[in-house]
């Protein structure tokens, strides 16, 4: 009843998918097979002719809602082996509104919760194949489409399904056309006037990492440059995306150098190959990531996760892939910031970088100059600064727990 309170509606909608998903779990348990609607069609096809409705509503709580209360109904169809018959008719029932913007956002947050609760290792080939077409005409046009540039919500639903629903596509995805057109479409969501936008393109590509590093090459430099661009403009939440994307690139590739060199002392070749991402861009990307220190120890009211955590877990990870690379540069900064400057945000942020590395496997690079970073750290506890103090100190253990071998150098 669309005269009822909103919340109302909403909570009605959500004791319905609780008992939906308390059903499919006692189902799971059950060797005989039972029906959420007693076999009683009508009653089914009027709850869902109801849900639908929601689905075009104003109201994006009780949209949303009625989007997880369908995907729950799906799952019994599911269950009872009904396959493509909810999808076709939603998509029927979209193309007869016309496309209605929020009936369009209710749709694909519907795949998007199916997306998140099926197993796709359920379901045959041939649905999987119906189901991956589908999405993927749902989702590509309105990414594709400039006149949907007014419309940031629905451009923010379809990349938030493409999300949950990226493993849909492993079979669409062998095909280099369907996987040249995926990176581009994704690069252009990039350079898109909304952050949420572009934050998702990030968050899209960093997903993708562990099953399609091989098929990046072509996009790096793009993702590169966007993503110096993104760290200039200081855009917090997108920075911070972007800044997870290139920790898990260096993440993979440090496990590509760990299973080759393993390979090779077995007498093996190994399965797969570093492209060396993170040593080509390791001459100007950690000048960024100290830049997000120091900006963070300028402004420290703040006490949640940013850009300046996930600098210092990315220049982390980066030494691990580039050892020699990030090695020399920390070295560089630490000496400059502790030597010459000034500004207690700047030390701050040098003790952090080279924390941020000791504990790596490329802290070893660092163990012929502890004794000089030792006397620099050590000036460092004769300050009124108290944070100076407590991160110097902090430091000096850090590397006292290394034990004697350090001071034997």
């Amino acid at each position: 009843r669309e005269d009822l309170n909103p919340e109302i509606r909403r909570l009605s909608g959500l004791i319905l998918k609780n008992k939906i998903n308390s059903f499919l779990d006692k189902k799971k348990e059950q060797t005989k097979k039972k029906n959420f609607f007693l076999n009683d069609s009508s009653i089914e096809e009027e709850i869902k002719k109801n849900v639908i409705k929601v689905l075009n509503i104003q109201n994006k709580f009780v949209r949303r809602t009625g989007s997880q209360v369908l995907a729950k109904i799906f799952q019994i169809e599911l269950a009872n082996g009904q396959t493509s018959e909810l999808i076709s008719y939603l998509i029927s029932f979209l193309e007869n509104s016309n496309y209605q913007t929020n009936l369009y956002c209710g749709i694909l947050e519907t795949v998007q919760f199916l997306c998140q609760e099926i197993n796709y290792k359920d379901l045959s080939d041939q649905f999987l194949d119906f189901l991956s077409e589908n999405v993927w005409k749902l989702i590509f046009p309105i990414l594709n489409e400039k006149n949907y540039s007014f419309f940031d919500n629905l451009k923010v639903s379809a990349l938030t399904t493409l999300l949950a629903s990226l493993e849909l596509f492993e079979k669409k995805f062998k095909k280099p056309e369907n996987r040249n057109f995926f990176f581009k479409t994704i690069c252009i969501q990039l350079t898109d006037s909304n952050s949420q936008t572009r934050k998702l393109g990030f968050e899209i590509f960093d997903k993708i990492i562990p099953k399609y590093y091989e098929y990046l090459d072509l996009h790096i430099p793009f993702l590169f440059e966007i993503t110096l661009q993104t760290l200039k403009n200081q855009d917090d939440d997108v920075s911070l995306q972007a800044i997870e994307f290139w920790s898990s690139l260096a993440e993979k590739e440090f496990e590509i150098n760990i299973f080759s060199y393993q390979a090779l002392h077995e007498g093996r070749v190994p399965f797969t190959f570093s492209q060396f991402y993170i040593i080509k861009t390791s001459h100007i990307l950690p000048q960024f990531l100290f830049k997000c220190l120091i900006d963070k120890n300028k402004n420290q009211e703040k006490e949640e996760w940013d850009t300046s955590n996930s600098a210092g877990i990315c220049i982390n990870l980066m030494s691990q892939a580039a050892p020699k690379e990030l090695i020399f540069l920390v070295n560089s900064f630490v000496e400059l910031n502790l030597q010459k400057s000034a500004c207690f945000s700047n030390i701050e942020s040098a003790f952090m970088a080279f924390v941020a590395v000791f504990d790596g496997i490329g802290s070893k690079m660092l163990y012929g100059k502890i004794n000089f970073f030792l006397f620099l750290f050590i000036g460092q506890l004769d300050t009124s600064n108290y944070n100076i103090c407590s991160l110097a100190s902090w430091t000096l253990g850090k590397i006292c727990l290394g034990g004697s071998f350090f001071f034997a150098i």
